[in-house]
């Protein structure tokens, strides 16, 4: 019976330490993770504010063309 009672905590040592390498590792992934999402996000913002800024800036273009035949037209 106490060896049987020694191969089971030793077995469930071995789920332990299996266990918490586990843990720490998808930790480690999750961290990763985190990190490559809110690099994507910063990214995404800084093209959303540099479309829009295209986009003004074409607006202005085609109002100051169409300004211009008017005053030419009138």
């Amino acid at each position: 019976f106490t060896d049987q009672e020694r191969k089971l905590m030793e077995a469930s040592t071995e789920f332990h330490k299996k266990d918490s390498s586990t843990s720490s590792s998808l930790t480690e992934v999750n961290n990763k993770i985190d990190a490559e999402i809110a690099a994507l996000k910063t990214l995404m913002e800084s093209n959303k504010l540099e479309t829009i800024r295209y986009l003004a800036a074409s607006v202005f273009t085609c109002l100051a063309i169409a300004l211009g035949f008017y005053r030419f037209w009138k």
